[in-house]
């Protein structure tokens, strides 16, 4: 019993460490400067205001909608990094079998 919890504890702290290097080392989003985005039809403009909004102007629906999906996508970078590390978490605490809540059926 106290070998489960030395474990459940061990990993939680690991899983601990593990998100607190990620969460401080994660890129922030490019909110200035020029990018090339593979896949624009014309140039696009973002500009983001005093509360970082993103502002996307473009000519056409595609590169509008294209640009969108960019932005969100820097914006959200953090989340898909969390959930991909919640999902590898998740498996790491399938492997090891932590026999520390009471059996039901007894």
């Amino acid at each position: 019993m106290l070998t489960a919890l030395l474990i459940a504890v061990l990993v939680l702290v690991i899983g601990a460490l593990i998100v607190f290097v990620d969460t401080t080392q994660s890129p922030l989003p490019q909110t200035s400067g020029v990018a090339e985005v593979p896949g624009l039809r014309a140039q696009v403009e973002i500009l983001r205001d005093a509360r970082g909004v993103p502002h996307i102007y473009a000519s056409n629906t595609h590169d509008l909608f294209y640009a969108q999906g960019y932005v969100q996508a820097q914006d959200r970078w953090w989340q898909m990094e969390r959930m991909l590390l919640v999902n590898r978490f998740d498996c790491v605490l399938a492997l090891i079998p932590l026999p520390l809540l009471p059996n039901a059926d007894a």
